[in-house]
């Protein structure tokens, strides 16, 4: 089944007599792209992208019309040109043909912007899911790496294995990443990539730091809820890498 097919709306309209063409216009041509527009119509509004089969053929679909806009402007591009060249040519008979042209192909470019954007949406939903069934399966690895390491540690110390098991508590745990599947791109079709990063789980992300596996660049002091505890804490306060102290200035009363 084509792209043009899956979407349904096939049924073909009579071409409403919009008045007199241009000249050197075929009519016949212009009344089976008018009727073509009324199909493409309905299609696009038809078009439900719920998997890869039907994002395949939305894109396909959107390809589609932009041809079909490229095939349209290339027929009347001899009329346009015949237009400008004649003696008695005016502005308004080629504004006529322009008006043309751009009836028989504005419609094709909205269609293509339905089916790109019900594609493009799906597209972006599908990554996501795709990109936290990926991450399920990184917390799952993790977890039971962090749970063999203990279980490895805990084994060597009722041996009296104390530097061995500390040893193995300070390995960095090594989960093989496997790469984040994406929703295949049909061949002709670009989307422009625009990637973000979010933290999912703090917690991972500064073990992660602290065991040198990733930069420490990736997060940020809180300087105002550090002063918060600072204030709160005074002397007291005692996290590592953090030190609290006393900053006023002495106050002096007038004479």
């Amino acid at each position: 089944m084509s792209s043009l097919d899956m979407f349904g709306g096939g049924a073909t309209t009579e071409a409403v007599n919009q008045g007199p063409l241009p000249d050197g216009v075929d009519g016949a041509v212009v009344t089976a792209v008018r009727s073509d527009i009324e199909v493409m119509k309905a299609r696009a509004n038809a078009i439900v992208v719920a998997d890869q089969e039907t994002f395949t053929a939305a894109a396909s679909f959107a390809q589609a019309c932009d041809e079909r806009v490229k095939r349209v402007k290339a027929r009347f591009r001899d009329v346009d040109e015949k237009t400008k060249k004649a003696k008695a040519s005016t502005d308004a008979a080629r504004s006529a043909v322009l008006s043309l042209i751009r009836e028989l192909t504005d419609p094709f470019d909205a269609a293509k912007r339905i089916a790109d954007q019900k594609a493009g949406d799906w597209r972006r939903l599908e990554n996501k899911r795709l990109a936290d069934e990926a991450d399920a399966k990184r917390r799952e690895a993790e977890a039971a790496a962090e749970k063999k390491r203990t279980d490895d540690a805990r084994a060597l110390l009722k041996e009296g294995k104390k530097e061995a098991a500390q040893a193995v508590i300070d390995t960095p745990l090594q989960v093989e990443l496997v790469p984040t599947a994406q929703v295949e791109v049909p061949k002709g079709t670009v989307y422009k990539a625009k990637w973000e990063a979010t933290c999912v789980d703090l917690g991972m992300l500064v073990k992660a730091i602290a065991q040198g596996v990733a930069p420490l660049d990736l997060v940020v002091f809180n300087a105002p809820r550090a002063n918060e505890l600072a204030r709160a804490q005074k002397e007291g306060m005692n996290y590592a890498g953090v030190i609290a102290k006393d900053v006023g200035q002495a106050a002096h009363s007038g004479r």
